[in-house]
């Protein structure tokens, strides 16, 4: 059932986060349609969750098409990602004719609610985050983390990524709440600090990476720099 894979909790008002194994995602609510931002690993009865979260359409939008995110996708006629995702998707046996392109600047009004898309590559290529100006939320994906983030898979890029933490930088304060999909659902802006400097001792040839079994015979390079982690591929 719904509730045995899945845990719930409001983490502001109208936005419901679903945590799903080692990942989460989120429900945002409005007056006229919710925005379902990723939809997990596909084990549990999501389809029946989102019925007893919110009595109304729902849109689907990912932040990025990794499997941990894509895995509810079926239940939608309909995946909003960026179009650089898209061949990502298709390789998670997401038709491409459900596929509807998002990019910087478009504005997905749910009624009472509205959210920003922002390119924010590096995690992969056409990585998005969602901005909420009003209630100053930031749905930043898999960018900042309290544990380990990967810039190991195909398209990920570290300058790019470098940039994309410089600009959650420079907006703050105008948001207040980052929320991620990996570790604790708020992430802080001293966590998001930690990752640029990370990144830059790398960057600078500053800091050496350890090789590490992640799985099976996969392994990545792991880079750690208090308290902030990221994998490499090598």
């Amino acid at each position: 059932m719904a509730q045995e894979v899945f845990t719930t909790y409001e983490v502001r008002p109208g936005v419901i986060a679903i945590d799903e194994g080692l990942g989460r995602f989120y429900l945002v609510k409005g007056e006229k349609k919710a925005l379902l931002i990723d939809s997990g690993y596909g084990t549990g009865d999501l389809e029946a969750l989102l019925k007893s979260l919110y009595d109304g359409p729902i849109m689907l939008a990912h932040t990025h098409a990794h499997g941990d995110h894509t895995g509810g996708d079926d239940l939608f006629d309909e995946v909003w990602a960026a179009e650089r995702e898209f061949p990502l998707l298709e390789e998670l046996n997401v038709p491409a004719g459900k596929l509807r392109a998002l990019k910087e600047g478009d504005v997905i009004d749910l009624g009472g609610r509205k959210l920003c898309v922002m390119e924010t590559p590096g995690h992969t290529a056409g990585s998005l985050s969602f901005f909420d100006a009003e209630n100053k939320l930031l749905f930043s994906g898999d960018n900042v983390a309290d544990v380990t983030v990967y810039l190991s898979m195909p398209t990920a890029d570290v300058q790019q990524y470098r940039g994309t933490l410089a600009r959650f930088w420079t907006m703050y304060p105008a948001w207040e709440t980052l929320l991620g999909h990996h570790g604790k659902a708020e992430q802080s802006i001293v966590q998001l600090r930690r990752m640029m400097a990370i990144t830059d001792a790398y960057l600078q040839d500053q800091l050496k990476a350890t090789p590490v079994n992640v799985w099976d015979d996969v392994w990545f390079d792991r880079l750690d720099l208090d308290g902030a982690s990221i994998y490499l591929a090598q």
